[in-house]
């Protein structure tokens, strides 16, 4: 989870199996409130836990056009995604104009850097909260619209919010927090100063979280950590990474746990035996690379070399054959040299990722990295991120064409934008799933085993088998 990925909102199912009691406070009032994140899965999670703060109040909508609460939720790992924050809030001054009772508040990773700055270059916005502060969102939007301007809440918090909980009714899978923050200082890292230092969440709250969102319907979790699989070591007693997933897949209901994203430097043997050994969790792992180089990579702070990684691919993939490994990739880091590009690259001919998020650098304020003197020009990273994707395209689809006439089990997750009327998936590698007819008894929730017809980018399509949970999956 260090690099950002595709950007989303928080909006209203395409199509549900379950039928929803309407709210009649909701529905009395009339109000509505769109959420739009930018960034990684932990600032999807935040905003799937604003909606539910609000939910009483206001209805979650697919667009910001009818809405009288837009909520941004930032992220700053990379400029551009912060650049687009002002051009999105931009835009929605001609929906101020139509609507003066329009509230915009403005989340994440920049609200905790930036604070009030924010308010100073926005004028449209109403109010700012950070990411310790996400419990305040209610009484923010009650003071502003009570006429209240200018609030800022970006104060630090020791202890963790009390939110509502994850899994709500129609949802196949869901994200669960288990720790906050990071004490890896990267130095091209903002989290240790966004989200403040590593701290593990209370085993009991986490699996408490998770028991109602099975009982809601919920089959598949996603737990999520800066170091995913350092959990635990700040609690007393301690309580090892292997052991939480052991007691996530005791949960009667949940059938796959994914979690996201280990750090190499934390990886122990324990890891390799839970792949092996446990069914619930899932054949995929993403584990950052960063860069094949090993002076990068010491640049970079990542206390760990090539030796290190190419071990754990290895052992990885000794446990389970049929992983798919993806990974995140920084290019244009500060004094890389051209060797240093090909380790990369060479690193990636010898692993062959599944898919990987790849960034050319941008220079963070706050990170050390951003004062490094030995700066690439940027035409040099927009070259190279440009070769690295395009090896990376071509390692994808082999791995997609790899999976043509076999066979793989599918939770169903939601409906295709194409094509409402037939349902898609992930299986346990986590690669999307279309299936090429339309099944009335299918909805999110649903197992269903398919035979593999065709791969397209990123995607695979496939003809239903059979419908049932299975942990059979195929050989690669």
């Amino acid at each position: 989870m260090e690099n950002s990925g595709e950007l989303v909102h928080i909006g209203r199912p395409k199509r549900s199996k379950v039928r929803r009691e309407p709210n009649p406070k909701r529905a009395s009032r009339g109000k509505g409130v769109y959420i739009h994140t930018f960034g990684c899965q932990m600032n999807v999670y935040d905003s799937e836990k604003l909606a539910l703060l609000l939910e009483s109040d206001f209805e979650t909508l697919d667009s910001p056009e009818d809405a009288d609460l837009i909520l941004v939720n930032t992220c700053s790992i990379r400029e551009k995604a912060e650049h687009k924050l002002y051009s999105l809030v931009g835009g929605f001054k001609n929906l101020k104009e139509r609507n003066p009772d329009l509230l915009i508040g403005v989340g994440g990773c920049v609200a905790q850097q930036e604070g009030k700055n924010i308010l100073s270059r926005s004028p449209l916005v109403d109010f700012v909260f950070g990411t310790h502060n996400l419990s305040e969102v209610p009484n923010l939007v009650a003071r502003a619209q009570s006429g209240v301007t200018g609030q800022v809440a970006v104060e630090y918090r020791d202890e963790w919010e009390e939110l509502p909980l994850a899994g709500k009714g129609g949802r196949a899978s869901t994200f669960v927090s288990i720790s906050r923050g990071c004490n890896k200082n990267c130095t091209y890292c903002v989290v240790p100063t966004t989200r403040g230092p590593e701290v593990s969440r209370p085993v009991a709250e986490i699996l408490q979280e998770i028991r109602l969102a099975a009982i809601r319907g919920v089959r598949e979790v996603t737990l999520l950590g800066q170091t995913v699989n350092s959990y635990g070591l700040d609690l007393l007693p301690r309580m090892k990474f292997s052991e939480l997933l052991e007691l996530v897949a005791e949960i009667e209901g949940i059938e796959r746990i994914r979690f996201t994203s280990p750090h190499p430097q934390e990886i122990r043997s324990d890891f390799f035996e839970i792949l092996e050994n446990n069914p619930k969790v899932c054949k995929h792992i993403h584990m950052p690379m960063q860069s094949g180089s090993d002076p990068v990579l010491k640049a970079m702070n990542r206390n760990y070399r090539m030796k290190k990684f190419y071990s754990i691919v290895e052992g990885v993939r000794a446990a389970c054959p049929e992983v798919a490994i993806s990974t995140d990739i920084i290019v244009g880091f500060p004094g890389e040299s051209d060797s240093d590009f090909e380790a990369t690259l060479e690193a990636m001919e010898r692993i062959r990722f599944d898919s990987s998020y790849s960034f050319a650098f941008s220079e963070r304020p706050g990170t050390k990295a951003a004062e490094f003197t030995n700066q690439l020009p940027l035409e040099v990273r927009k070259e190279r991120l440009a070769r690295l994707q395009a090896l990376q395209d071509q390692h994808t689809q082999e791995k997609l064409d790899s999976w043509l006439g076999r066979e793989t089990e599918v939770l169903v997750d939601g409906f295709m934008k194409s094509a409402p009327q037939r349902v898609q998936g992930r299986n346990s590698q986590n690669i999307l799933i279309h299936f090429d007819s339309e099944y009335d008894d299918l909805g999110p929730g649903v197992f269903v085993s398919g035979r593999i017809t065709r791969a397209s980018r990123y995607t695979l399509h496939a003809e239903r088998i059979r419908q049932g949970v299975s942990n059979e999956v195929p050989s690669r």
